[in-house]
């Protein structure tokens, strides 16, 4: 019986040291980003703007600690982040869920393209969209995104689906087409299992897999 407490005090105490280990990193994920200043790209002019729609989900893929740690987890490792396009004057804005730079805040925010890639040295960007989607339809998943962004929703550092007052990056896309009545993933997440953390998340190839979606454009930057 003794052996047995033994086992199981060890166990727990394993448990736990994993648990810390797993959340501080991701804490020095976060501040590793808030901290880096956004550079921008000199490829960028290699991207073909004019295949950008309102509504369209657009995906990076960077190589900072919290990309690499996104893709760590995620079964479909190809992208790290996410957010939805809008068009001002014909130009491309993205919407998105942000732990923010230094001195920057956490929330929803809409950058220009340039930004967006800039803020994670994006390594390849993908850009899908809703199978024969409308321009109408387009307009308003659009339009719900900004929405967000203008009332600054704060980003979903707890990663908690259940919430529905601050979202992380998945999470807005996801939240913001089922505004208009479309369920990208028909309500089936990724779940974490890790000894005293469990939780049902959205990761991006989870996203990007949905059957409602179509990869209509694809960049690759660097290897």
């Amino acid at each position: 019986m003794v052996a047995i407490r033994k086992v199981a005090a060890n166990l727990t105490i394993k448990a736990v040291f994993f648990s810390v280990m797993i959340g501080s990193l991701i804490s020095i994920c976060l501040w590793e980003l808030r901290r880096s200043e956004p550079i921008a790209p000199n490829y960028i002019q290699t991207i073909d703007y004019s295949v950008f729609q309102m509504g369209d989900i657009i995906f990076r893929w960077g190589d900072s600690r919290l990309s690499q740690t996104v893709t760590a987890l995620d079964r479909h490792p190809r992208f790290s982040h996410v957010g939805i396009v809008k068009l001002i004057e014909r130009r491309p804005y993205i919407i998105h869920a942000s732990v923010g730079a230094e001195n920057d805040k956490a929330i929803v925010k809409i950058e220009p393209l340039e930004v967006f890639l800039a803020n994670d040295r994006a390594l390849s960007v993908g850009i899908y969209r809703l199978r024969n989607q409308s321009n109408i339809l387009g307009d308003e998943v659009a339009n719900v995104a900004h929405g967000y962004a203008l009332r600054e929703v704060p980003f979903d550092s707890e990663f908690d689906l259940k919430t529905i007052d601050r979202f992380y990056c998945t999470e807005l896309v996801w939240r913001a087409y089922q505004t208009v009545g479309i369920d990208l993933v028909n309500g089936v997440f990724d779940r974490l299992e890790i000894p005293l953390f469990q939780k049902d998340l959205l990761l991006p190839g989870t996203l990007m897999n949905s059957p409602d979606l179509e990869e209509v454009y694809f960049v690759q930057f660097k290897q």
